[in-house]
């Protein structure tokens, strides 16, 4: 399928999104088909919503590294890892987060999970001022990072590590 075709099927060109930001869902949609075994369209539907949603706080790049950490870009994805409740999605998304923000949707629809990616990891940035702490609660949780930080221990994780250095590749190829 031609690009055209693809932006045309997702209604991108039907939307008021200038050549600057189809060009970021192009090169996010190249990306995504560097790491994962997923197909032009699903990559395309994808990447326009880490566009769409990109915030000054969080960049798209950011977003994709959680994307590829927590789930390997599979939209089914479902896990009970860590015993609480179970996590849904591209971005492994609690419920608990829909009714936190008041967002509707289904947490394996794409643009809901990505959605409430940026909100949860912006709130987390914003709180605890710095990117590593804040994917660490992304991961973690907010309750053990605020334990750790209140004894004097340092909250980050080897997850947020493995994030930056992912972030930290995704923007190289820029």
């Amino acid at each position: 399928m031609k690009l055209l075709e693809i932006f045309t099927t997702l209604n991108i060109l039907a939307t008021p999104m200038n050549l600057d930001k189809m060009k970021d869902v192009g090169e996010s949609a190249h990306k995504i088909m560097q790491v994962s075994n997923i197909n032009h369209e699903s990559a395309l539907n994808i990447a326009y919503y880490l566009e769409k949603y990109e915030t000054e706080n969080i960049d798209s790049d950011l977003i994709l590294s959680l994307i590829k950490t927590e789930s390997s870009f599979n939209q089914k994805a479902r896990n009970r890892y860590d015993g609480d409740s179970p996590s849904f999605g591209l971005g492994q998304i609690k419920y608990f987060w829909k009714k936190h923000y008041g967002v509707t949707g289904s947490l394996y629809d794409p643009e809901t999970n990505i959605r409430l990616m940026y909100m949860i990891l912006g709130d987390y940035k914003k709180k605890y001022g710095d990117l590593e702490v804040a994917i660490s609660a992304y991961n973690r949780g907010e309750m053990k990072v605020n334990r750790d930080l209140k004894k004097g221990r340092n909250p980050t994780n080897k997850y947020s590590k493995k994030v930056l250095n992912l972030y930290d590749s995704f923007k190289d190829k820029k």
